[in-house]
């Protein structure tokens, strides 16, 4: 009689299980509970309300690692886990913040088969249509009943750190054909009616074979800023734009800053 065939699983390469934003929202409970300290991995589950030995709570674990925001040491009962430097930055700091934007885009980009993904399609800010990821994935060795899952915490993850282009917010690209009196006007995208004429969008970059990505950052007031460049950019021309934002926020705060109102001395006359 001929011995049952035996059915191989295909296991599906190292992944996070669960989007960033949901990986910040631990790493919140993680700094409430323990601030910067070394700390037990079954407390640190514990009090995710998980149990020591749960699968849940340990891929949830691997998560936070893949996305770069735990340091560990260890293993078995002697294993222990700490914030990253962009754990630390992604707990305590609100999105406006600059280094919290950076630090969540460099966590979207920490797992490897996240850059490797971004690497073949993220050039542009756009990425293809499920089905297409879902069909890369298999051909890099996914569980197929896997792929699903992934492809929705990837796409999510990549939308929450502001990574992806959104062609129907996208202002800037010119159609030869159309009449520029019939183009969409900083009002028509509900931006604010105050704005000055120097914070209008400004024309698209006309270099052929390149386009403008806006980062868009949302202010406590309810404004937006905007950093527009033009994609893709060299290595050199990246560095340049980095070290002038850099270099001129400080020098500018004191113009662009409102001053705080004075408060007026309840003693006076």
């Amino acid at each position: 009689m001929p011995e049952p065939t035996k059915t191989t699983r295909t296991r599906s390469p190292e992944h996070p299980a669960i989007t960033l934003e949901e990986a910040i929202r631990r790493t919140e409970v993680l700094y409430n509970q323990e601030h910067y300290n070394q700390v037990p991995a079954a407390t640190v589950l514990d009090h995710w309300g998980y149990r020591p030995k749960s699968g849940l709570g340990q891929r949830i674990l691997a998560a936070l690692r893949h996305y770069g925001l735990l340091e560990e040491k260890g293993s078995g009962d002697q294993r222990v886990v700490w914030l990253s430097e962009n754990g630390k930055v992604l707990a305590l700091k609100e999105r406006p913040d600059p280094s919290w934007i950076r630090a969540c885009q460099e966590a979207a980009l920490a797992p490897a088969i996240h850059r490797k993904l971004w690497d073949r399609w993220g050039e542009n800010g756009q990425l293809p249509s499920d089905s297409t990821i879902r069909w890369e994935l298999v051909q890099l060795g996914f569980n197929p009943k896997t792929v699903q899952g992934f492809t929705s915490t990837f796409r999510a993850t990549l939308e929450f750190a502001n990574l992806l282009h959104q062609d129907d917010l996208d202002v800037t690209r010119h159609d030869d054909s159309a009449d520029p009196c019939d183009a969409p006007t900083g009002d028509d995208v509900g931006q604010p009616k105050e704005m000055s004429q120097q914070s209008q969008p400004m024309p698209s970059s006309g270099a052929i074979g390149t386009r403008d990505w806006d980062l868009t950052i949302p202010l406590m007031s309810g404004e937006r800023a905007i950093l527009r460049v033009p994609i893709p950019l060299s290595e050199a021309d990246f560095q340049l734009v980095k070290a002038v934002v850099n270099a001129n926020l400080d020098a500018l705060k004191a113009s662009i800053t409102r001053k705080p109102a004075r408060m007026e001395d309840p003693g006076g006359e």
